[in-house]
């Protein structure tokens, strides 16, 4: 996702993840230290669309992208 910043790497290596029950679906949880490289909290949402090489492809909504935007235009008006 561009416009995280520069601190985060392009791509990180491929993680194997335990699938679990959750009701009746099921879940998959990310490791603490992705969710925080990808910013990313409870209650946040995601997209999910399945490629046609059978790999699964999570991106944040449009409210994520709006709290990234407000971010961004906060550095613009405060710059550290």
């Amino acid at each position: 996702m561009p416009g995280l910043g520069s601190a985060r790497p392009a791509t990180a290596p491929p993680r194997r993840l335990r699938i679990g029950r959750w009701g009746h679906g099921l879940a998959v949880r990310l490791p603490q230290g992705l969710s925080k490289l990808l910013n990313l909290q409870a209650g946040d949402e995601l997209e999910v669309r399945l490629l046609a090489s059978g790999e699964l492809q999570l991106t944040p909504t449009l409210r994520r992208s709006r709290l990234l935007l407000s971010a961004a235009l906060q550095e613009l008006v405060q710059p550290q």
